[in-house]
């Protein structure tokens, strides 16, 4: 009877340790999974900007950019393109900008929920000319006042999954449609964020890349919207350099920001994320559980084989 007992402990036992072994697995196929997806994690910044009327095809835009070096051509398609935040969020006041207008994009990466403007940071950032080297406003004077507004929009937590990222512009500002898109130059800040770009669909506002090589794992895009035929009026707005107190800043990178100076918190879903953490937390408890089960059990087979002494 006792041998009968005895055998009854060690079967139980033995399912114990199946079902923690098979507990331990699982654990470690979620970790792994879990590193997997955080690997493919990725930021997509969005810098948007409104062109003056006298640029009305990607050939006057170019010409902005002709015959200057990497960063005075950025920074020529810049005071000519003046960045365009929501109406909602602020820019720093002083510097050159567009009027606020609406717009939407999503971002959408192969394992991740898509993304909108609900879900991502608005970044309120400047720089001066003397943070770019460059006299962008032409009065002969590379001042630490004269400021561009190069704030811009973050998405954090974008699941790329084998990489690729879609981009798109399903509302451009009224009056306005997409033209071009455009990478922070090197040269100013180091990234090899332009390596990633596969290609534009000018007519959608759709923008594809693949970031699997990206250094710093963010991306930032310049998108430029050009004035639709008959929208040729005035200019967008503070294209004469106003001067002003400024805060030296002089993040136009792809890295993400260090410190943010909006008034929003990551939205980000982080479904994945999420769910990964409460499988993990469940399976840790089971595994708690059983190995105070096995601690009893093996109790209980130690007096069991005193009284067969």
């Amino acid at each position: 009877m006792k041998k009968n007992k005895l055998i009854g402990f060690v079967s139980v036992v033995s399912i114990a340790l199946s079902t923690l072994a098979t507990s331990v697995m699982a654990l470690e196929r979620d970790s792994a999974t879990s590193s997997q997806d955080n690997n493919n994690l990725v930021t997509i910044q969005v810098m948007n900007h409104l062109c003056n009327s006298n640029i009305k095809n990607i050939d006057d835009f170019k010409a902005l950019e002709n015959g200057k070096d990497p960063i005075g051509a950025f920074a020529n398609t810049i005071i000519n393109c003046p960045t365009t935040p929501l109406p909602k969020n602020n820019i720093a006041s002083g510097t050159v900008s567009s009027p606020r207008t609406n717009y939407e994009f999503s971002v959408l990466g192969e394992n991740s929920a898509i993304q909108y403007f609900e879900d991502a940071d608005f970044m309120e950032y400047e720089i001066t000319e003397a943070d770019v080297n460059k006299d962008v406003d032409g009065n002969g004077i590379i001042s630490t006042t004269t400021a561009l507004d190069i704030s811009h929009y973050q998405f954090s937590d974008v699941n790329a999954g084998n990489g690729k990222v879609d981009i798109m512009e399903t509302i451009p500002p009224n009056g306005f449609h997409f033209g071009a898109v455009r990478f922070t130059p090197p040269q100013l800040i180091p990234n090899n964020d332009k390596q990633t770009f596969l290609a534009s669909d000018d007519a959608k506002g759709l923008i594809k890349l693949d970031v699997t090589n990206d250094t710093d794992k963010t991306v930032m895009l310049h998108v430029y919207n050009f004035r639709n035929p008959n929208n040729m009026k005035m200019d967008n707005g503070n294209h004469n350099g106003n001067m002003g107190s400024t805060t030296n800043v002089g993040n136009m990178g792809s890295s993400t920001s260090t410190s943010s100076m909006g008034t929003s918190t990551n939205m980000g879903s982080g479904t994945s994320t999420a769910s990964s953490s409460a499988t993990r937390s469940m399976i840790i408890s089971n595994i708690s559980a059983l190995q105070q089960q096995i601690q009893n059990l093996f109790i209980q087979i130690q007096q069991l084989f005193t009284q067969l002494q």
